[in-house]
């Protein structure tokens, strides 16, 4: 990771990390977590163990009200200064047993932010000068760009590539497809149900790791 200039000019620097750079903050920070408690790393990563995760570093609310925000707001992470993060997920997603592929996106992505993000409202990193006179924020993170925000918007960007690289670690996911010689659809139900996420998650992940491209192709490879 380095640090940057932010060109939102939200922040006057902000943290850059690379792609490979994310898988591993991503791949560290569960395999840690699952091989202390658990003493192996099995999948699909359980969603009692995603909101142990989260609340090793954080507040959480897995119940919250969120409809003040929007229908389509399903994840809340406020930071402030000298406090822990707060998270907050919209309660239909842990009510309905339906929605639990969402609630895993929803709790993992808001884990992104605060294992990426909590540094840019605390204390100034060693050689970083003050970021802003904004030292309180939340970041609201809506159900479109839970997986798939673009890079433009670096912050949901990150946590985007957190949240799928967290449930279906790379090397996990490439060994799945190796072993098998699915059609398209076929692979991304398999990764779906191996990794406990949607199709449309299942699809991001696939995507950013070159299986599979543009959604007109009619094959995978």
């Amino acid at each position: 990771m380095r640090w940057i200039t932010d060109s939102t000019r939200r922040f006057s620097k902000r943290p850059f990390y690379d792609d490979d750079e994310l898988e591993y903050e991503a791949h560290s920070a569960i395999s840690d977590f699952l091989l202390e408690k658990n003493g192996c790393v099995d999948y699909p990563i359980s969603t009692d163990d995603l909101t142990l995760l989260i609340e090793q570093h954080a507040d959480l609310d897995i119940y919250a009200d969120l409809s003040e925000l929007g229908c389509d707001v399903e994840g809340v992470t406020s930071f402030s200064a000298g406090k822990r993060p707060f998270v907050r997920i919209r309660e239909s997603l842990t009510v309905d047993p339906k929605r639990q592929n969402r609630l895993r996106t929803t709790l993992a992505h808001e884990f992104g932010h605060v294992r990426l993000h909590n540094i840019l409202f605390q204390q100034e990193a060693p050689g970083i000068p003050l970021f802003t006179q904004i030292r309180a924020s939340e970041q609201i993170c809506k159900r479109e760009h839970i997986a798939t925000a673009l890079r433009t918007d670096w912050i949901e960007f990150q946590a985007g590539v957190i949240c799928t690289a967290l449930l279906a670690p790379k090397r996990a996911v490439l060994n799945l497809v190796s072993a098998t010689t699915l059609d398209r659809d076929s692979l991304l139900q398999l990764v779906a149900s191996t990794f406990g996420i949607s199709n449309e998650a299942a699809w991001v992940r696939l995507s950013r790791l070159g299986v599979i491209g543009d959604p007109r192709q009619q094959r995978m490879l």
